[in-house]
């Protein structure tokens, strides 16, 4: 009884002891496993922007400026606007030459006319004179011709008469000439009054166009050449930015479509497209001009002559993306990993554009599949993977 109790005991230890060491074996198998898989960071493939463009730097100008010169050479009398300033076209006063030395001008022009048109109606009056005076010449002549032919007159009393009228003729030649003289004499001081008034006239200069005063050259009392440069005008309303862009571009660009994305001191100011390609291309620099028009909206963040960041956007589309950082090169083919099942799939892909370090894939890959990004380098297909956020 006791051998047999014994045996029991020692066969009941034997199956515990087989027992337990099945279990550590089933542990130990998940182990391994767990410590073979790869730890790897994923992103999802999706849709995205994908943009083909081009940073430059640009300056804005104004579309409309005016420098406003005197069109006469004379003493300031008075300057109107300062630095700053607004401007309405045809309205406001900027500033006036010598106003008073204008006015006496005027009124000596007034002065000459006046007598150039007394002048010429005494001699209308004279040539009246000397044509009654001809006429009457020529009646005496004709009568004494008429005589002298029937022998009732002498020679001498005919040569008399003869000579009166070829006098009374000079003179009425000579009363014709001064008519024109006088004439000729009062358009002279019609012209000279013309231009007393154009030069007063001139003397007031209004504002050419509507904007702000940008300079101011001169002070009353000073003297102003004709052709000095007095105000600086500029339209701070209707601004476009300039930028100058390689060569190669010049084909890309096209005016009234590709767009311009602009910046200043990391603040977002908005787009503008581009309405202007320089027909030429400088030589020296390799370089082609655009411009691009801002609307009112966006122009009020802007002032000319400051300077911005543009973007330009010759092409935007959507696409499948992947960061760019998750793409190798593997015998001259772009791969990449994907974790399908919690195993790796070696992907082979056609990219396309870079942006903002997501890369267009043409091919190769469907939108939602898990790309590893991080890990990528050290794992090989078919391996186990576990993904860590």
């Amino acid at each position: 009884m006791n051998n047999l109790f014994s045996c029991f005991t020692i066969v009941v230890s034997l199956a515990t002891v087989f027992s337990g060491c099945g279990k550590t074996d089933d542990r130990a198998g998940q182990d391994v496993t767990a410590a073979n898989a790869v730890r790897v960071k994923t992103e999802v493939a999706a849709r995205r922007i994908f943009e083909n463009r081009l940073a430059v730097q640009g300056s804005v100008e104004a579309l409309i400026s005016a420098d406003v010169s005197s069109r006469l050479s004379g003493i300031l009398d008075s300057v109107w606007v300062d630095e700053g300033d607004s401007v309405i076209s045809n309205e406001t006063r900027l500033f006036q030459v010598d106003p008073v030395s204008l006015s006496n001008q005027v009124v000596v022009a007034r002065q000459a006319l006046a007598v150039a048109y007394s002048q010429h109606e005494v001699a209308k009056a004279s040539l009246g004179s000397a044509k009654a005076s001809y006429d009457k010449a020529k009646l005496d002549f004709d009568r004494y011709k008429r005589l002298h032919d029937e022998k009732r007159v002498t020679d001498n009393e005919f040569e008399i008469r003869d000579t009166a009228l070829r006098q009374e003729k000079a003179n009425l030649l000579v009363g014709e000439a001064n008519v024109k003289l006088c004439a000729q004499q009062v358009e002279q001081a019609e012209a000279q009054l013309a231009i007393a008034l154009k030069s007063l006239s001139d003397s007031l200069v209004f504002a050419p166009i509507s904007g702000r005063v940008s300079v101011r050259n001169f002070e009353p009392g000073e003297y102003a050449s004709s052709g000095n440069v007095v105000v600086s005008i500029v339209d701070v309303e209707n601004l476009e930015v300039a930028a100058f862009i390689p060569a190669v571009y010049f084909d890309t660009v096209k005016i009234g479509k590709t767009s311009l994305r602009l910046s200043a001191g990391g603040r977002n100011l908005g787009e503008a497209v581009i309405s202007y390609r320089s027909p030429v291309i400088d030589t020296t620099l390799r370089t082609v001009e655009i411009k691009a028009k801002l609307d009112n909206g966006t122009a009020k963040a802007f002032a000319p002559g400051m300077m911005v960041d543009a973007t330009i956007v010759f092409e935007r589309h959507e696409a499948i993306g992947v960061p760019s950082s998750s793409i190798l090169n593997r015998g001259g083919k772009s791969v990449v990993f994907v974790v399908n099942n919690g195993k790796v799939e070696k992907r082979i892909v056609d990219i396309g554009m870079n942006t903002d370090g997501w890369t267009e894939i043409l091919s190769g890959l469907k939108s939602g599949e898990q790309v590893i990004c991080e890990g990528h380098t050290i794992v090989r297909e078919g391996a186990l993977v576990e993904i860590v956020k």
